[in-house]
């Protein structure tokens, strides 16, 4: 993985997986700064896909920015999202995966290994 990827890693959701409330964020995950954004439907696939090779169409995507402890949630403007999926995008930005994934633990044991 570039670093690069490590720095700006997705994770691509679809709003259609649970957050595994019961496993909690890795000890030392950061704090970060949430910012929200909206751009149309058509521009997600552009963002949500630098680093998630098998994109699929999603409501949302979290993107991390470890080194500056920023995590930026993209949304759909003209495909608004439920509350859910903004909580759920919040839970990934504060260290939650989903139920069966350890790809955010995954992603913050890589960049702390290749910072």
């Amino acid at each position: 993985m570039t670093a690069n990827l490590i720095l700006a890693l997705l994770l691509v959701l679809s709003g259609c997986t649970a957050i595994d409330m019961s496993r909690p964020p890795p000890a030392d995950f950061p704090k970060l700064t949430i910012t929200e954004r909206y751009v149309l439907q058509d521009q997600l696939p552009d963002i949500c896909k630098k680093a998630a090779p098998l994109f699929m169409v999603a409501k949302a995507c979290a993107v991390f920015y470890f080194k500056s402890k920023r995590c930026e949630i993209w949304y759909s403007e003209d495909n608004l999202p439920s509350h859910d999926v903004i909580e759920e995008e919040r839970a990934h930005c504060a260290g939650y995966d989903h139920v069966g994934s350890s790809a955010l633990h995954e992603m913050w044991e890589n960049w702390k290994r290749n910072r």
